[in-house]
């Protein structure tokens, strides 16, 4: 580690001299520029005779008889300004600072073949920085499979520190509750909201602010924001419960404030390929305090459906139409979580309301709803 130091601060110093090379460098350019414009005149006077010259020979080749000898000493007059008022027969007008110029340019040449050293050493100074660093994760890899090893039998070594959460279950990661994820090294990383006790929020309804009457592409995106209402999305929501066995949770609350909660034991869906069945509900967990019921057992097995996608087994209807929402419909379903927010008329807002038929019926269109899920208890740690 002392090595590491050492040589970062060598790089430091270098990051430095190109710095002050580069202002040397930038010096020498402008020195060199106002020299330009001292013999040639300044830039907008150079650029109006190029302009006249050009207008000039524009005119020349528009007559069909060339210019008189009269004309020229227009010209030379021209390119006597532009020159300095420097009669032709005294040479380049560069002769009185050609040594000083050269000078200069030698001087910048040699910044440059410095800067080309400094720039290769200091990549081999960065390449030898990179090994030493993935040799000194080695080795502590190395110790700690040999501390496993000296373990006696029935201890289980101490849990290596990751540098990706992986679920809500590491929210001390999070920063004002979001948490972002990283299930595998390969996979793409992205944000969840966390809640107390390991719950991760797939799905959060609070107001009529975000319509969830969306199509399949915004369902398997998500949609929403992650600090109010949104869905994860069902690429996320796969991904999330077929790295681990999860349990799901039901937060309902009506317009008189009564919450009211309903458990599932395992939870999972398949893959946009099999249209993201809910292919996996495991048992009522009837333990759960103040119940809201089971509403959701009717959908296992369901393919999830939008009004562009209807995959619902009702052959006369399009569940999703009809309710105004997505979600996994089995013509049609005796909930519906993604309906419309009716934050009027919500006691008689029927089948397109956000219900629970178990708890408060299917016309009441409640107030609040959570889905989360969490990783079953010691499935998360065997993952990892």
């Amino acid at each position: 580690m002392e090595s590491l130091k050492a040589q970062q601060l060598n790089f430091q110093q270098r990051l430095d001299s190109f710095e002050h090379i580069q202002r040397l460098t930038r010096h020498t350019l402008d020195e060199l520029k106002g020299e330009t414009d001292q013999y040639l005149g300044s830039r907008v006077a150079r650029q109006l005779s190029q302009k006249q010259k050009n207008r000039d020979k524009l005119r020349d080749l528009s007559r069909q008889v060339r210019a008189t000898p009269e004309e020229q000493p227009y010209v030379a007059t021209n390119m006597a300004n532009l020159f300095g008022n420097q009669p032709a027969a005294t040479g380049s007008p560069f002769n009185a600072s050609q040594l000083d110029v050269s000078s200069r340019l030698d001087a910048l040449a040699t910044f440059l073949v410095s800067l080309a050293y400094n720039v290769r050493e200091t990549q081999q100074n960065v390449g030898k920085i990179v090994q030493n660093t993935n040799n000194i994760k080695r080795r502590l890899a190395n110790r700690n499979k040999a501390q496993s090893a000296q373990l006696p039998a029935g201890f289980a070594p101490a849990a290596a520190v990751e540098e990706h959460a992986t679920s809500c279950l590491q929210s001390y990661l999070a920063v004002n509750g979001i948490l972002k994820l990283q299930l595998t090294p390969e996979s793409d990383s992205f944000y969840v909201p966390c809640e107390d006790d390991g719950w991760t929020v797939v799905m959060n309804r609070s107001s009529d602010d975000i319509s969830f009457e969306r199509s399949w592409l915004e369902y398997k995106e998500g949609f929403g924001n992650l600090a109010g209402d949104f869905f994860l999305g069902l690429d996320k929501l796969h991904a999330l419960t077929s790295s681990a066995l999860h349990e799901l949770r039901i937060w309902l609350q009506d317009f008189d404030g009564n919450v009211a909660l309903a458990g599932y034991d395992s939870f999972a869906i398949s893959g946009e390929r099999e249209l993201y069945a809910l292919s996996l509900l495991g048992n009522f967990q009837t333990q759960l305090q103040p119940p809201a019921g089971d509403s959701l057992s009717y959908h296992a097995g369901a393919k999830f459906s939008t009004f562009d996608n209807d995959n619902d087994n009702c052959l006369e209807c399009n569940c999703a139409q009809r309710h105004k929402a997505g979600g996994w419909f089995n013509a049609c379903g005796t909930s519906n979580l993604m309906g419309v927010y009716h934050a009027q008329g919500h006691e008689q807002a029927g089948e397109t309301g956000i219900y629970w038929d178990t708890f408060q019926g299917k016309d009441y269109s409640l107030r609040r709803v959570k889905m989360l899920i969490r990783p079953v208890a010691g499935q998360d740690e065997a993952r990892r």
